[in-house]
């Protein structure tokens, strides 16, 4: 990744597919663009085909719980915030 020289900084979703983890470390490349960094497992479950990202009690499951704390560690890594997105808060 090189650095886009962006008027405006981006908040990527970083997690929307399985390759995309193991590009995770790169974010610290560009992050003079970045407002933060966000995961989701709901794409990326789907991406995969999996059932759900959560068991019966509502948790994630263990290949979610290490997605998340892989982007908490590359947001860390790049200096940026991490934070799971809530789609309510764009929409109010």
């Amino acid at each position: 990744m090189q650095t886009l020289g962006l008027a405006c900084p981006i908040l990527p979703i970083a997690t929307e597919t399985a390759a995309a983890i193991f590009h995770l470390g790169e974010y610290a490349a560009v992050a003079a663009n970045l407002l933060g960094l966000t995961w989701g497992a709901e794409d990326l479950s789907a991406a995969i085909g999996a059932e759900s990202a959560r068991n019966a009690s509502g948790c994630f499951t263990a290949p979610y719980e290490t997605v998340r704390s892989l982007a908490l560690f590359a947001a860390h890594t790049a200096s940026v915030p991490a934070s799971k997105p809530s789609f309510r808060s764009f929409m109010t």
